[in-house]
C-alpha cells in the first residue's frame, strides 16, 4: 500500500514497476487528472505497469494505491474459478465500484498510515529508552569499577 498526500498542486510523471498492477483511489478533497482523465473521490482506477503516467493534482491531494504482483492476482482468481474475470488494464482504466466502497478504502489506508506512524513512534521511543538505560548502566558499572 502506498499513501500519498500533498497540500500544494503537483505535476509529475510516474511509472509502475513491471509485473505489478495498481489499484488507486482518491481522498475526499482531491481534484486533478491522470493522463488527462479527471479523477475524483469515489473513483477506483486500475493501472498498468511499465508505462509513464502524467499526474496533475490540485491542493489537498490524497491517494491510496495498492500495488499487487499481476501473477498473484491472476493466480488468486484462478483458484477461485474466476480466472476469466482477470483483465490486465491498458494504461489507466476506471473500475465500476460503489463510491462508498472507494471511500472505505481511503479510510482504511488512512488508518493504516496512522497506525504505522504510531507504531514507528512507539518503536523509536522504546529504542531511545533502551539506549538511555544501557548508557546509564554502563556509566553505573564504570563508577562501581573505579570505586
Amino acid at each position: 500500500m502506498v499513501y500519498h498526500s500533498t497540500n500544494v498542486p503537483v505535476r509529475t510523471r510516474t511509472r509502475l514497476h513491471d509485473g505489478l498492477l495498481a489499484y488507486v483511489t482518491y481522498g475526499p478533497q482531491f481534484g486533478g487528472a491522470v493522463n488527462g482523465l479527471p479523477v475524483r473521490p469515489g473513483l477506483l482506477l486500475s493501472v498498468e505497469s511499465g508505462v509513464d503516467h502524467l499526474l496533475v493534482t490540485g491542493e489537498n491531494f490524497e491517494s491510496i494505491a495498492f500495488l499487487l504482483p499481476r501473477d498473484d492476482v491472476r493466480a488468486h482468481l484462478m483458484v477461485r474459478g474466476r480466472g476469466a474475470e482477470f483483465h490486465v488494464p491498458e494504461g489507466i482504466e476506471p473500475l465500476q465500484v460503489d463510491p462508498a466502497e472507494s471511500r472505505r478504502i481511503v479510510r482504511m489506508g488512512q488508518a493504516a498510515r496512522i497506525g504505522r506512524a504510531a507504531a514507528a513512534y512507539d518503536v523509536r521511543r522504546r529504542l531511545q529508552g533502551t539506549h538511555r538505560r544501557s548508557r546509564g548502566s554502563l556509566r553505573d558499572r564504570s563508577v562501581e569499577q573505579s570505586a
